[in-house]
C-alpha cells in the first residue's frame, strides 16, 4: 500500500517530527492479532499520520479571540448603561468637531468642541458609572448647570427631568418645567420644528403631573394649553389646544397672557374681529404692553383701518425695549400709506 505523504516522515525518518507524540506512535503501530487467531507474517499496514487539531499558534489565536469577545461584551454593557446620556464626536460641514448629544433617547443639536463639551462629556461618563441615587442627583445638578453655561436649556431640561424622576419633589418639577419653557421659547426664532416636537410632549407630560396636584393654577392651565398646541402634529390636535386655551381665557377675562395668546391665534387664523376684541382686552389690563399694540396694529392693517394701525405701530415702537420688535413695527408701519 502506498503511504500517504504525511505518514512517511513519521514511519521512515529517524528524526523526531516537529509535532511528535505518543498518540501518533500508537496510531502507527500494527494491530495485534486477537487471542486464538493467527495472522500471516506480513508487515503492518501503517496508519496515516494525522496532525493535531490545534498547535500552539492556534491556541494563541483562540485566546486572542476570546479576549476580544470579552472586551466587546464589556463595551456593549457599558453602552447599555450609558444609553440615557451619551456623547459622540462628529464633524459638521465646516469640518469643526462637534459633540452630538443623546439624552433620554432624545438626540439634540451638537455642541461645539471646547470647555463646555468637555465638561459635559466628563460628567456624563461619571453619571454612567454612578451607583446610588445621591450620586446621580449630584451629577445631574452639575449637568444642568453645565448645560445652562453652554446656553442650552434644551439639554438642561432633559437632565432636570431625569433628576425629577429620581427625586420627585416640587422644586425639581418646577425646575424642569421652567427649563422646558425656556427651551421651547428658544425654538420660536427658528423654522426647524423638530426640537419643538421633541420637547413639547415631554413638557406636556410634566405639566399634567403638576396640574394633578394644583388643578386651580390658571397660569399652569394656560401653559398646558400652549404646550398642547406646540406639541400638535395634526391640525385637529392644534385646534384642541386652542379650544382649551379659549376656555381658560373666557373663564379668566383678567388673565393677560391667556387673552393675548388667544388674540394672536385669532389673528393667525384670520378671525380679525375676534383678534381685535382680545387684544383690546389685553390693553385694558396693561396699556403699555408693546406686543399687544403691535399685534393690534397688524389686525387693524388687515382690516383696512390704516390710520388706527399707524398709531398702534408708532406706540409699539415707542414702548418696546426689544430692538427686534421695534424694527418690525417701524418696517411694517413704513409700508402703510396714510389715508
Amino acid at each position: 500500500m502506498q503511504l500517504l505523504p504525511l505518514a512517511q516522515p513519521l514511519l521512515h525518518s529517524r528524526r523526531k517530527p516537529k509535532y511528535f507524540s505518543l498518540a501518533l506512535l500508537k496510531r502507527a503501530a500494527p494491530k495485534r492479532p486477537k487471542h486464538g487467531m493467527t495472522q500471516p507474517n506480513e508487515p503492518a499496514t501503517p496508519t496515516p499520520h494525522t496532525q493535531p487539531l490545534l498547535h500552539w499558534p492556534h491556541y494563541a489565536v483562540l485566546a486572542l479571540g476570546v479576549l476580544t469577545f470579552v472586551l466587546l461584551l464589556t463595551a456593549n454593557r457599558t453602552a447599555l448603561n450609558t444609553r440615557n446620556a451619551t456623547v459622540g464626536a462628529t464633524r459638521d460641514g465646516a469640518g469643526v468637531t462637534t459633540t452630538a448629544l443623546t439624552i433620554e433617547g432624545v438626540t439634540l443639536a451638537a455642541l461645539p468642541q471646547g470647555p463646555d463639551g468637555e465638561v459635559l462629556r466628563k460628567l456624563q461618563a461619571q453619571l454612567a458609572e454612578s451607583q446610588t441615587p445621591d450620586e446621580k442627583i449630584q451629577l445631574l445638578n452639575k449637568l444642568v448647570s453645565a448645560a445652562m453655561n453652554a446656553n442650552r436649556p434644551d439639554v438642561a431640561a432633559l437632565y432636570a427631568e431625569r433628576s425629577y424622576s429620581i427625586d420627585a419633589t416640587d422644586a425639581r418639577l418646577n425646575q424642569a418645567l421652567g427649563l422646558y419653557k425656556a427651551a421651547i421659547a428658544g425654538t420660536a426664532a427658528t423654522t426647524d420644528t423638530s426640537l419643538l416636537h421633541l420637547l413639547a410632549p415631554r413638557a406636556l407630560a410634566l405639566m399634567d403631573t403638576y396640574l394633578q396636584a394644583k388643578p386651580a393654577d390658571v397660569d399652569a392651565q394656560v401653559d398646558r394649553a400652549l404646550l398642547q398646541v406646540q406639541a400638535a402634529r395634526q391640525p385637529a390636535d392644534m385646534m384642541n389646544g386652542i379650544r382649551a386655551l379659549r376656555t381658560v381665557a373666557d373663564a379668566n377675562p383678567a388673565h393677560l397672557r391667556a387673552n393675548l395668546q388667544m388674540g394672536v391665534y385669532s389673528l393667525q387664523t384670520g378671525q380679525l374681529e375676534k383678534a381685535e376684541a382680545r387684544l383690546r382686552q389685553v390693553l385694558t389690563l396693561d396699556g403699555n404692553h408693546a406686543e399687544a399694540h403691535l399685534y393690534l396694529a397688524q389686525t387693524l392693517a388687515r382690516q383696512g383701518k390704516t390710520a388706527a394701525a399707524i398709531t398702534e405701530y408708532d406706540t409699539a415702537a415707542k414702548l418696546t425695549q426689544d430692538p427686534t420688535l421695534r424694527t418690525l413695527a417701524q418696517s411694517e408701519r413704513a409700508k402703510l400709506k396714510p389715508q
